[in-house]
């Protein structure tokens, strides 16, 4: 039980080893929502030393889950279009993506029906495109361009024009599902975000940095957008959601829970767990929930 939430919460005592993650965080949000973030490196899966009755992968853990619990969402690392984009962007195959973890956990769930439950979160596509996104992160358009003495205009044309040019469109569009706290740090999230795009483009302007740091900082700044929409779903007053669990790339989880910690949040975000870090041979060990329950006087 949670004391500060009067929230009941049982875990079963059996403890698991979970596979191929290389992190497990879980926060108690508002006393009636319970997030779990498990960090993965995609497409890098590893075995436990364990016995393979103690030992569970990622897919399985969100399977049992979303069958335990019809208020659980599963958050998946890929685009859906969901119409207010570019329009020129078809959805991503998530059997096709990067992943081995959401690759075996959207087809898991889909296996038992709850494809309803998966929520595709990834809204860079939304922006950049899908061949955008690829070669933001991949080589070819950068080798290619290297030499390119227009590098820092076309840079700016294809990774920092999309977002500026769209961003008004994807703030809070409906302040009353949030607190006012949310609010507030989403607003000013927003306006960072905003702020460090600038940063590049004054940088693509004085050509004062080499490429290699304008990319990083591309990366970081897109980081940012990313993570921004997962916040932003997670953190909003949606009564019948009270279990989110998010499969992310270390990066994003690291980031997202550094806004979980938070000054700020401080009254909002409990650590349900101590944080767990895990690898090939040493993995996380965690138990699965028996029940959960919130009290409706809260």
């Amino acid at each position: 039980m949670n004391a500060k939430c009067n929230t009941n919460i049982v875990f079963q005592e059996k403890k698991y080893n979970i596979e191929s993650a290389v992190s497990f965080y879980q926060n108690l949000v508002r006393c009636d929502r319970i997030v779990t973030m498990i960090g993965e490196l995609h497409n890098k899966p590893f075995k436990c030393n364990s016995p393979p009755r103690s030992t569970i992968t990622i897919s399985e853990y969100c399977t049992k889950a979303v069958k335990r619990n019809p208020r659980c969402r599963v958050i998946l690392e890929y685009y859906k279009d969901t119409g207010d984009g570019n329009g020129e962007t078809k959805s991503d195959n998530p059997m096709k993506m990067n992943s081995h973890s959401i690759k075996e956990t959207f087809e898991s769930i889909q296996k038992i029906g709850k494809e309803h439950q998966i929520i595709p979160l990834d809204y860079r596509p939304t922006f950049l495109t899908r061949t955008g996104q690829d070669d933001l992160y991949g080589t070819r358009w950068w080798n290619e361009k290297e030499k390119n003495k227009n590098i820092h205009t076309q840079i700016r044309k294809a990774f920092v024009d999309p977002f500026t040019k769209a961003a008004d469109k994807f703030g809070l569009k409906h302040p009353n599902q949030y607190s006012p706290k949310v609010k507030n740090f989403m607003d000013s999230y927003f306006e960072n975000m905003l702020n460090d795009f600038e940063k590049i483009n004054q940088c693509l302007l004085t050509q004062e940095k080499n490429i290699d740091s304008i990319r990083q900082q591309l990366f970081d700044a897109w980081k940012l957008v990313a993570d921004y929409f997962i916040i932003k779903k997670i953190l909003k007053d949606e009564p019948e959601i009270d279990e989110y669990i998010l499969i992310l790339g270390q990066a994003h989880l690291l980031n997202i829970q550094s806004v979980f910690n938070d000054k700020h949040f401080s009254s909002l975000i409990t650590e349900l767990v101590n944080p767990q870090k895990g690898r090939k041979g040493k993995c996380i060990q965690i138990k699965l929930f028996k029940t959960i329950r919130f009290n409706s006087d809260v």
